[in-house]
């Protein structure tokens, strides 16, 4: 799988989605970047390759649902908890 750059003019789409839905792509991390999405509310990485989930991820204040099913996490970072 090759990597997609997105284009600028849809970055600021990017930035305002509440849902992001990324399931069964082959994805092995979760960029830092994942905090520039201030108004995600819900995030599906399930069936993926997924080993570790940054702590950034609990930064996502608006952040109601995540689903991570199916990957091979072997760690959950503490501040997740706070998530609502």
């Amino acid at each position: 799988m090759e990597n997609k750059q997105i284009k600028n003019e849809n970055k600021e789409n990017l930035y305002t989605q509440t849902q992001l839905i990324l399931n069964n792509k082959k994805i092995k991390t979760i960029s830092f970047d994942i905090i520039n999405l201030i108004e995600l509310r819900e995030l599906n990485l399930c069936e993926n390759k997924i080993v570790e989930i940054p702590e950034i991820i609990s930064k996502l204040s608006n952040l109601e649902i995540l689903d991570l099913t199916s990957n091979k996490i072997k760690k959950i970072p503490i501040h997740i908890g706070n998530l609502t």
